[in-house]
């Protein structure tokens, strides 16, 4: 993505309801993140790396695979 815009990763489950979403960056649950949809706001180099999603119900859960998020590093532009 580029420096400074926005990104949405979404997972989507089917399944008996409740069901109950966790975000996680690099392995480690991301605080507040538990809707199906994970929106990154204003993305810096910080932001870069795994992100996955676990859903779960009284059944059990499912894990999704990983989504690398790079962050576009662009080059200074000179005019000669």
């Amino acid at each position: 993505m580029a420096r400074n815009s926005n990104a949405v990763f979404t997972v989507r489950a089917s399944g008996f309801a409740p069901l109950l979403y966790q975000w996680y960056y690099n392995g480690a649950p991301i605080a507040g993140a538990t809707s199906s949809n994970l929106v990154l706001l204003n993305g810096q180099g910080r932001m870069e790396g795994l992100y996955s999603a676990t859903v779960s119900n009284s059944l059990g859960g499912a894990v999704s695979r990983n989504a690398q998020l790079n962050i576009a590093k662009l080059g200074a532009v000179c005019n000669t």
